[in-house]
C-alpha cells in the first residue's frame, strides 16, 4: 500500500515531526474493522531519538503506526488489542520480523504511559477514525 502523508513543518509532538494523513485507510483485523480518516495527525513510528539514528519513522511499518496512534488516542480498543493490531498490520505489510517484533515489544513494555496520557483527549480524536466489531 502506498501511503500518502504530508509533513506538517514546524509541528512536533514530543520532539517528533507530525504528519497529516491524506487519504482514508482501513484494515480488517481478526475481530475488528478499523478505519482512520484523512486529516489524522500522526508522528508515524514513535521512535526514541537514539533509535531514529538507525531506523526511520517512515516505511512499510508506518501504516501500522497510524492505526496504532489512532487507537491509542481514541481508546477504541484496550491497549493490548491495539498493540496486537499494530503487529498484525506490520506483518500483513511485509515488515521484516527483525523490525516488527522489537516494535511490538517496545509498545507492549513502554506504551502504557502514552496510552494513559491520551485519556484526556479521547473525544478530540474520535472524529479521525472508527472501530467496528465483525463476526466471523
Amino acid at each position: 500500500m502506498n501511503l500518502l502523508v504530508t509533513i506538517l513543518y514546524g509541528q512536533f509532538e514530543k520532539g517528533r515531526q507530525v504528519y497529516r494523513l491524506e487519504q482514508d485507510v482501513e484494515f480488517l483485523g481478526w475481530e475488528h474493522q478499523v478505519g482512520v480518516y484523512k486529516g489524522f495527525p500522526t508522528d508515524l513510528v514513535s521512535l526514541p531519538w537514539l533509535l531514529r539514528l538507525v531506523a526511520s519513522p517512515t516505511g512499510r511499518w508506518a501504516i501500522g503506526a497510524i492505526f496504532h496512534d489512532m487507537l491509542y488516542h481514541t481508546h477504541y480498543l484496550p491497549r493490548k488489542e491495539a498493540d496486537l493490531l499494530f503487529y498484525k498490520i506490520m506483518k500483513d505489510h511485509d515488515v521484516p520480523a527483525w523490525k516488527a517484533v522489537p516494535a511490538y515489544y517496545l509498545v507492549r513494555w513502554f506504551g502504557w504511559y502514552r496510552y494513559n496520557q491520551y485519556k484526556k483527549d479521547i473525544n478530540n480524536y474520535r472524529r479521525y477514525g472508527y472501530v467496528e466489531n465483525i463476526k466471523r
